[in-house]
């Protein structure tokens, strides 16, 4: 699958789109009156285990944080339409639940990547470097920790490169100029190391480093807005496509932190699926409450 879609990026970026789009169809279904059949559950389950196989065996960590963030927050959107009537002892009961099943999400996770152990000491190295001691990308230079052993190069290499872009940032608030290889123009040029053709593996970072802190403004304005178009259609007319919506923007929103999501085709199919479903939601909440006025206005004139 990895090679269908060119690296681990690419496709566990894919596979956390299927993801919200299978929860947001289960989760509207269960609350109608077509999502009452075992059928519906049992294939669920299957999907909901062949996407996590997925994402554990391609060994993305930041995909594993995306699956896990995506079933969270349809857990809580299930968990509290459900629960609201039910007695605070077994709220209570099913919370505790919760809390186990995801800990042991979350420990299966970590125990498949051996990279998570390194990783703090390695931030503390990151922390503290000069940036110019590390001219060339290539772990021949890299530090070691201090048990002799390599860093993690994954997260050496993101943490450094998150640094140089916030450094970016501060000599140039207002942006360097937004491209596919802003952030390694603009470490090269100001912080005096190459990274040409480069970038900083942190999509907020690239668009501020490129746009500015004005362009980061408006664009967690335009992240926020569709979230809470998605948000709104789901708890008031409890549509797949909003809940839909809310998941993957709040989804790649959370990945473009940790990775460089906001280019290429990753950013184009975003921005293609929410432009259609952002439609599709508005226009679907519109006829909704058109149909519930017109119901009140019947019952009036009776």
């Amino acid at each position: 699958m990895v090679r269908l879609f060119c690296g681990k990026l690419e496709t566990s970026v894919v596979v956390n789109m299927f993801t919200a789009f299978v929860f947001s169809i289960y989760t509207s279904k269960i609350f109608s009156k077509s999502g009452k059949g075992f059928l519906l559950h049992f294939l669920f389950l299957i999907l909901f285990i062949y996407l996590f196989l997925i994402t554990v065996q391609m060994g993305s960590r930041n995909g594993i944080i995306g699956f896990i963030f995506a079933t969270g927050t349809v857990y809580l959107f299930i968990a509290f339409k459900i629960t609201h009537r039910f007695p605070n002892l077994l709220k209570i009961l099913i919370f505790s639940l919760s809390i186990i099943l995801f800990t042991a999400i979350v420990f299966l996770a970590v125990k498949s990547d051996k990279r998570w152990n390194k990783f703090i000491e390695t931030a503390k190295i990151v922390y503290k470097i000069d940036s110019t001691t590390i001219p060339k990308m290539n772990n021949k230079y890299y530090p070691k920790l201090e048990d002799g052993s390599s860093v993690d190069n994954s997260a050496f290499e993101r943490l450094l490169w998150i640094k140089e872009g916030l450094y970016v940032i501060k000599r140039i608030p207002l942006g360097y100029g937004f491209g596919r290889g802003s952030w390694g123009d603009a470490v090269t040029e100001i912080v005096k190391v190459n990274r040409l053709n480069g970038h900083s593996h942190s999509g907020v970072i690239d668009l501020t480093v490129g746009l500015g802190i004005p362009g980061l403004f408006f664009w967690f304005i335009f992240m926020g807005l569709l979230i809470l178009v998605g948000i709104r259609g789901w708890i008031y007319h409890q549509r797949a496509e909003s809940l839909f919506l809310a998941l993957l923007t709040a989804g790649f929103l959370n990945r473009s932190m940790i990775e460089s999501v906001i280019r290429d085709h990753m950013f184009e199919q975003f921005m293609f699926i929410v432009g259609v479903i952002s439609i599709l939601s508005i226009n679907n909440q519109r006829n909704n409450s058109y149909i519930v006025d017109n119901k009140s206005n019947e019952k009036n004139h009776k």
